[in-house]
């Protein structure tokens, strides 16, 4: 066999031997039928959604969610909005953007509780806040 088709055989059978993979994805309902505008991960467990007056979140890896709404303040008063992004800082902690109704205000918000409760880390009404974190 001369050197040419030598070549040839070992592409052919290289080409043989790699099989091209594909993506498995799997459908799976979050329990909302608002927008979702926004995913962010902790861990493979940790994943939280930003949604329309709530987000979604799991802590077992997408087995079950859990829609958390709606969202308070600090002064216990309900918080009306897009959740544009969230940004997990740690399992039960995050800072998210959005669009609150709160004398139409773009704010960005934190939380250390799992979301049972948001602290304003921004409030502005004039200029746009960023609607993308990178975290």
């Amino acid at each position: 066999m001369n050197a040419p088709m030598k070549k040839l055989l070992l592409l052919s059978i290289a080409i043989l031997s790699f099989k091209a993979t594909t993506a498995q994805w799997n459908q799976i309902s979050v329990g909302t039928t608002e927008n979702l505008f926004a995913v962010d991960y902790y861990s493979t467990n940790d994943i939280w959604i930003g949604s329309f007056n709530r987000f979604v979140k799991t802590g077992n890896n997408g087995a079950n969610w859990n829609v958390v709404y709606p969202m308070y303040d600090i002064l216990n008063a309900q918080i009306f909005g897009l959740m544009y992004d969230v940004q997990l800082t740690g399992p039960n902690s995050a800072i998210s953007t959005g669009f609150f109704y709160i004398g139409n205000s773009e704010v960005i918000f934190t939380t250390s509780n799992g979301g049972a409760n948001w602290d304003f880390a921004s409030v502005n009404n004039t200029v746009p806040l960023p609607r993308a974190l990178v975290a």
